[in-house]
């Protein structure tokens, strides 16, 4: 290896891509000075120069070079932060979209193991837990002391989300919108289940119950043989609740007054009092079993 050879090697090991193009920008500040900066100079300097120098040419050359390459440094020092401040924000925003879509992947996970879990042990939930969970359904949030056995285990499994406290033994609480679907399905098939239940187990009390829920003019009055042998299958529709041994108030639970009005097209009472028939005399009954 000659040394041309080495001198360009060693030249080639001193200069990087940036160094390089301040070195084009120079270059081109240089061209570009000569051909308009130059010309300016040798108007302007030429009678104030010409007198004191010899080589006044020389200089006005010089300066001209220098405003160029000064020139060439500057422009490139813009260029180069414009871009350097491009390139960063673009690294930042590729950065930010990774962990998005990071944190979003690893959500859909935990989710998919949260509604796997609610799936698996839906029907194996005591009425505590499900009427918590169908109250959150109902409304947006609610609040609940996060110290009770039901809420604790509901919030741990993930089935429902702690948004704030109220004091030290109270949080508001919202539904963990992975598991809502599938709740709100389940509890509509009940409904529907029970409303055709409801409608087949008797129909002399099923037939009392519907008219004067529907119309106030209709004495609202069971048999008490048929009221407590049916008590259970009532309670499966309706709210029931002693005020006497003679008088008990029945009211729609939640979602059922819809589904009534639905199917018999007409509107019923919330809630009404009906009045216990005793029967004097009870007649021997075949009942088959």
């Amino acid at each position: 290896m000659n040394y041309i050879d080495q001198f360009i090697n060693f030249v080639s090991t001193l200069y990087t891509p940036r160094r390089a193009c301040t070195t084009l920008f120079m270059i081109c500040g240089g061209v570009l000075s000569l051909c308009k900066i130059l010309p300016l100079l040798h108007l302007w300097l030429t009678t104030a120069i010409k007198p004191i120098a010899q080589n006044y040419e020389t200089y006005i050359l010089l300066i001209s070079l220098v405003i160029g390459v000064s020139l060439g440094i500057v422009v490139f020092s813009i260029v180069d932060l414009i871009v350097l401040t491009i390139y960063e924000h673009l690294i930042s925003k590729k950065k930010k979209s990774q962990s998005e879509l990071k944190a979003i992947k690893e959500k859909n996970i935990r989710d998919e193991v949260i509604f796997s879990n609610f799936k698996t042990a839906y029907f194996h939930l005591s009425i505590d837990e499900i009427n918590i969970i169908r109250s959150l359904i109902t409304f947006p949030s609610l609040s609940f002391h996060s110290e009770h056995e039901d809420v604790k285990f509901l919030e741990k499994s993930g089935w429902i989300e702690a948004l704030t406290y109220i004091s030290d033994e109270e949080k508001v609480y919202q539904l963990n919108q992975t598991i809502r679907l599938y709740a709100d399905d389940r509890w509509n098939e009940e409904v529907n289940f029970n409303t055709d239940h409801f409608h087949s187990f008797d129909a002399e009390t099923a037939i009392s119950i519907i008219n004067a829920m529907s119309d106030v003019k209709i004495k609202a009055e069971l048999d008490e043989f048929n009221f407590s042998f049916y008590k259970s299958d009532i309670e499966k529709c309706f709210e029931v609740s002693e005020f006497t041994e003679t008088l008990y108030s029945l009211r729609f639970k939640e979602r059922y007054e819809k589904k009534f009005s639905e199917l018999h097209l007409k509107p019923f009472r919330s809630e009404r009092l009906f009045s216990i028939k005793v029967r004097e005399n009870i007649p021997d009954l075949d009942i088959p079993f």
